[in-house]
């Protein structure tokens, strides 16, 4: 996964603080999809990968005090995380409900206290 965020990163080197790599499976534009694959994915201590002494963007406030001038060098170094979000093994099926149980509470919705 090193080598995806190396390639990221070389077309974009002030971009990409934060590199997420997830399965092919899971859509990058959807923000509930990334975060599930961050969340049962990657261990942090094992899948993140952290750079330092990288060209920061010049509007990232994040490297120095803002009493810091732009010229300082110590604006001039930034870091970026590679989080590997893909499946390091075989899975387990995703759990589902069974179609007859969702449409059984469907049915009972408004008993429950719930409006539709």
């Amino acid at each position: 996964m090193k080598e995806v965020a190396w390639g990221a990163w070389s077309l974009m080197n002030k971009e990409g603080k934060f590199t997420i790599v997830v399965d092919d499976d899971i859509d990058v534009r959807n923000p509930f999809q990334v975060e599930w694959a961050m969340s049962f994915h990657a261990q942090p201590a094992r899948d993140t990968f952290t750079v330092s002494g990288v060209v920061p963007s010049g509007v990232d406030p994040s490297t120095a005090p803002a009493d810091i001038p732009q010229h300082d060098p110590r604006r001039r170094a930034g870091s970026k995380m590679l989080i590997d979000a893909t499946r390091k093994h075989p899975y387990p099926p995703a759990a589902r409900v069974p179609p007859e149980y969702i449409l059984a509470a469907q049915k009972k919705w408004k008993e429950y206290g719930f409006s539709k």
